[in-house]
């Protein structure tokens, strides 16, 4: 199970607390966002690295899926390390933006375009700590 940091930290915490079997834990933080917009890059930082990888099945824990640019990297990423399988979960999907195809193995909420905070998610860092999920409306 890899949790991608910081946006996931409470949907997978609580989502693995649910869990009754074991599995490994290892956190990663990937960067493609800058205010309401994709950079179009993605910046992968995961310092376990190893060759556990190998013949591993992932499990990507993510708080949202857009157009999937994050989640086809993290895939590209693990599969060049040896992964058998990726899979992912998530707790918000926007299965009308997404433009790279992967496995999602589970999906909490299928949601249309608006841009949400709070639960993990952020605008430019803010908004994270919110109890419950907010639509974040731009100011003219």
């Amino acid at each position: 199970m890899i949790p991608v940091m910081t946006g996931a930290f409470y949907f997978s915490s609580y989502f693995l607390s649910c869990l009754d079997f074991p599995y490994r834990l290892f956190t990663m933080s990937v960067q493609s966002y800058q205010g309401l917009k994709s950079r179009g890059e993605v910046h992968i930082h995961f310092p376990k690295e190893g060759s556990w990888i190998r013949n591993a099945d992932i499990i990507i824990l993510e708080d949202i899926i857009e157009s999937g640019l994050t989640v086809h990297h993290l895939e590209k990423f693990f599969y060049a390390r040896g992964a058998r399988s990726v899979s992912v979960i998530t707790l918000f999907h926007k299965p009308f933006q997404q433009r790279y195809q992967f496995d999602i193995l589970l999906s909490g909420f299928e949601i249309s375009d608006e841009f949400i905070v709070g639960y993990g998610l952020d605008f430019e860092e803010s908004g994270r700590w919110l109890k419950s999920v907010y639509q974040k409306l731009e100011s003219s």
